[in-house]
């Protein structure tokens, strides 16, 4: 039973930002922060932001029993803001966290599939 109890249990942690806007998440302690990161978003209601704990950026990819995150921590999140490009028929929006989404016509900037590797 214990072991089922791990898998499920669910800590809050305090996603803030610089200016002192703060969302309390409440989320399994199994999760990986990619997850914790889409749910800060949505609370926070920002397109694009990164965590860090201490002062050290967090890999989406680990999860956040291996991170030490625990119930009650407050953790960072920077906010970054997408730059956005256009033309007279396309638009382009790029994130570092997020990279490239291009819409419109693909013969004037619409198609970025040839260079997406260089928007990183």
């Amino acid at each position: 039973r214990r072991a089922m109890d791990d898998v499920t249990e669910k800590i809050t942690i305090k996603v803030a930002l610089v200016s002192g806007r703060c969302e309390s998440i409440s989320i399994s302690k199994q999760c990986r922060v990619s997850v914790l990161t889409a749910a800060a978003k949505d609370a926070l209601q920002i397109y694009s932001l990164t965590l860090s704990k201490a002062g050290n950026i967090l890999n989406p990819e680990d999860s956040l029993v291996d991170l030490d995150v625990s119930d009650g921590d407050i953790l960072m999140a920077i906010a970054e803001v997408p730059l956005l490009a256009a033309t007279d028929f396309a638009f382009l929006c790029w994130s570092s966290s997020n990279g490239a989404v291009a819409w419109g016509n693909p013969n004037e900037g619409g198609d970025v599939s040839k260079v997406a590797g260089k928007l990183k």
